[in-house]
C-alpha cells in the first residue's frame, strides 16, 4: 500500500522529510523550499489558477486542465529551483476524508488494524470502493484509543503522482493543509481549542479537548461543480458550522471552546470575513501563520503555514 498519509505529530522526527513541498487548491499553487538548520525559507511561490484547473473530489477526476496546470507549475518550479526529486505534496481539502475513532483496544497486527478501520468507515460509508488507500495515526486519549483514519482513491492518488512524475519529481508525503496544521497546533501547549481551516471552497474544523482531538470534519462550500456563494453568505456559513461544532463538543465533552484558530487559506474578502468572525462566534481568535520567521511576510505564512507544517 503506498502510504499517503505522513504520521501528524511524530513522522517528522522518525525520518527525514523532503527539503520542497508543493500544494495544489482550486485557485491557487504553492511551494517552498527550506533549510532546517536555519529554519528558513530559501525560495517560494504563491500562484493564483483560473477556475476550473483543479477540481476536488474523492472519487472523480480533479486535475480537469492538465495543460494549464502544468504551465502553472513550470513558472512555480523555476522560482523554487529545487534540486532533489522527491517532494512532499498538499492536494485540496475534499480529495480526502478523515474520520476521528474511539477503541477501548486495537489488534497488534497492521493487517487486522486496517480491517478494522476499514469496517467502522464502511459503517458511515457502505458504498467505499476497494482501491482506496488508508492510513491512520494512534493518539493518546487517555484510557482509550483515539485514531485519526484518512482516506484518500487509489485513481486521485495516482493523478496527482502522475502529474508530479511529468516534472520527474516522486511524492513522499501525500496530504491535505488540515492535517498539518495540527503539527504545529497539537504541540505548542494550548490544551483545548477548533481548529478551522478556510479555504476557499471549504471549510475544515478540528476540536481539541484537553489536546485529545475529538472532531474532524469538512463542510464544502457548495455541491461538487456549483457555484460557491457570495462572501456574505460564506461567512455567515462559517460562523454558523463554528457555533454547531462549538455546541456539539460542550454538549459531548463539557468543555466550553473559547479559542478558534485560524487560518485563511484564499485571498478575495479575507479582512471582511475574518473581522466577522470574533463577533459571530463570540470566541478568541488566533491567526495560524505559520511560525515565526521563517523569512516570509504575515500573508505569506498564513497561505504556507500547512507546507510549513509538513516538511518544517
Amino acid at each position: 500500500m503506498s502510504f499517503f498519509l505522513e504520521k501528524i505529530r511524530h513522522f517528522f522526527t522518525e525520518r527525514p522529510m523532503p527539503s520542497a513541498a508543493l500544494q495544489l487548491t482550486p485557485s491557487y499553487i504553492g511551494g517552498i523550499q527550506i533549510n532546517r538548520r536555519e529554519k528558513k525559507i530559501r525560495r517560494h511561490f504563491i500562484l493564483p489558477l483560473e477556475k476550473d484547473v483543479v477540481v476536488p473530489s474523492f472519487s472523480r477526476k480533479n486535475i480537469i486542465k492538465p495543460d494549464v496546470l502544468k504551465e502553472s507549475f513550470k513558472e512555480g518550479m523555476s522560482r523554487l529551483q529545487a534540486g532533489e526529486s522527491h517532494v512532499a505534496c498538499l492536494i485540496p481539502e475534499t480529495s480526502l476524508k478523515a474520520f476521528v475513532f474511539d477503541f477501548d483496544a486495537l489488534p497488534v497486527s497492521s493487517r487486522e488494524r486496517e480491517d478494522l478501520f476499514r469496517f467502522r468507515v464502511k459503517k458511515q460509508m457502505p458504498l467505499l470502493q476497494e482501491n482506496v488507500r488508508l492510513s491512520y495515526d494512534i493518539l493518546p486519549a487517555g484510557e482509550s484509543i483515539k485514531s485519526i483514519v484518512a482516506l484518500i482513491s487509489g485513481a486521485v492518488a495516482r493523478e496527482y503522482e502522475d502529474f508530479f512524475q511529468t516534472f520527474h519529481l516522486k511524492v513522499k508525503a501525500l496530504s491535505v493543509p488540515t492535517m498539518c496544521l495540527l503539527n504545529f497546533t497539537l504541540e505548542d501547549g494550548i490544551g483545548s481549542f477548533i481548529l478551522a481551516n478556510l479555504e476557499e471552497d471549504v471549510l475544515t474544523l478540528v476540536a481539541v479537548v484537553e489536546s485529545k482531538v475529538v472532531l474532524y470534519r469538512q463542510k464544502p462550500f457548495a455541491v461538487e461543480g456549483a457555484a460557491l456563494p457570495d462572501p456574505s453568505r460564506k461567512r455567515d456559513n462559517v460562523i454558523k458550522e463554528i457555533d454547531t461544532t462549538a455546541r456539539f463538543i460542550r454538549d459531548r465533552t463539557g468543555k466550553k471552546m473559547e479559542i478558534l484558530r485560524l487560518r485563511a487559506g484564499f485571498f478575495d474578502s479575507r479582512e471582511d470575513t475574518l473581522s466577522s468572525l470574533e463577533e459571530g462566534t463570540g470566541m478568541k481568535i488566533e491567526r495560524l501563520n505559520g511560525q515565526p520567521g521563517w523569512g516570509l511576510n504575515h500573508f505569506e505564512r498564513e497561505i504556507l503555514s500547512p507546507l510549513i507544517g509538513q516538511i518544517g
